[in-house]
This record gives structure tokens, C-alpha cells and sequence, in this order.
């Protein structure tokens, strides 16, 4: 699968500047039709940025330039997708904070972690995002299985190999990302809500 995202899915961004500068807009590429209004700050009171269509987590702690994390309710064509984007500062490629010269590998990965399950998965990344999806193919959308683990989570740990290797070395994960879920608890079930048939099993 390719790792870098169709123009059909980049996003446009909610400005939101609360006590900050709000984000920049996507290039031409991200105005496309249909998909939602989305936010990634940090910063901000989770009150003030997110809304049933998508919720928006701050890493409580990361070694990457990640500035914040969404899950997300799209709404192109066809039925509603519930994707997991990663926001990234300053338009970089996600990176290591300690490794900003190092090679990004061409194929990187990643794992979604919910407490005590791991969830292999694709990363694919647009102008100022990745997306992470558990599921193979071209679907973005997150699997019945990792959805449930969201309901019901406390801790979700973002975990990436986005460097290459010294020859003979093994893969290995080298970025990382801490999301605490209990907190946004209601603000996650409503988003999963607009996209997920409520019985997931």
C-alpha cells in the first residue's frame, strides 16, 4: 500500500486559537469536499475542540514532533469512516525529537496500543497528518476490534518505526506517543457514535 494519502483524503482545519496561533490551512490538495472540519491542538481545553464529528487527544507524553492526535469521524462518499490521524508540527515528516536528520525509513510502521492489546497497523501520511489504520488494504477506517478497545480503554500508546536501521539491525519501534483516554470518555463514545453501529462485538 502506498504511504502517502489520496488527495480525497487530506482534511481541512478548524481554527481554534486559544491562546496560541490557530493552524495553518492545507494546501490545495486538503480542500476537498466532504471531509470534516477537524482540530489538533494541544493546547487547548478538550471542551473547546472537539464536537461529536471528531475528539482531539493531547499526548501526555511523546519523543516525537507529534502536536496532537484526532480521531475523526469522515464523511465522504459511502458510509461514515472512523479514522485516527496524527498531527504534526511545523509540517515536518513524523519524526523522533533526538533524530531529526536521520533517514526516514520508506515503509514506516506502527502499533496502536490499548492497554494491555497491541494493533498492528499502516501508517500513510498526507501534507500535514498521518493516518493510522489496523486494517489492510486502502480502507483507513479502524476495525470493529480496536474501536472496542477505545470504548473501553484507559491508555492508548501510539508506537512508530519511522527510521531506518543500521544494517543488521532488527526493526525496532523508536517514537512514541502516551494518549490518555478516560478523560475525553464521552467526547469519544459521541464521535464513535456518529460513525459506528453502537453494538460492537
Amino acid at each position: 500500500m502506498s504511504n502517502r494519502l489520496s488527495g480525497r483524503m487530506a482534511v481541512r482545519i478548524l481554527f481554534a486559537g486559544i491562546g496560541f496561533c490557530a493552524l495553518a490551512v492545507l494546501g490545495a490538495s486538503a480542500a476537498v469536499a466532504g471531509a470534516p472540519l477537524l482540530a489538533a491542538l494541544p493546547e487547548a481545553r478538550p471542551e473547546e475542540t472537539s464536537s461529536p464529528d471528531y475528539t482531539v487527544f493531547s499526548p501526555a507524553r511523546t519523543n516525537t514532533n507529534i502536536q496532537g492526535v484526532v480521531l475523526a469521524c469522515e464523511r465522504g462518499e459511502g458510509r461514515p469512516s472512523l479514522q485516527l490521524h496524527v498531527y504534526i508540527r511545523n509540517n515536518d515528516r513524523l519524526l523522533p525529537n533526538d533524530r531529526p536528520t536521520a533517514t526516514p525509513k520508506a515503509s514506516p510502521r506502527a502499533s496502536i496500543d490499548i492497554d494491555d492489546q497491541a494493533f498492528p497497523s499502516d501508517l500513510l501520511f498526507a501534507d500535514r497528518y498521518a493516518a493510522l489504520s489496523d486494517q489492510a488494504g486502502e480502507d483507513l477506517a479502524l476495525s470493529r476490534r480496536l474501536v472496542a478497545a477505545l470504548l473501553d480503554g484507559k491508555v492508548m500508546v501510539l508506537r512508530f518505526d519511522l527510521l531506518q536501521e543500521t544494517a543488521g539491525l532488527p526493526a525496532s519501534f523508536d517514537g512514541e506517543a502516551t494518549i490518555p483516554l478516560t478523560a475525553q470518555a464521552r467526547s469519544l463514545s459521541r464521535t464513535i457514535n456518529q460513525c459506528v453501529d453502537p453494538a460492537i462485538s
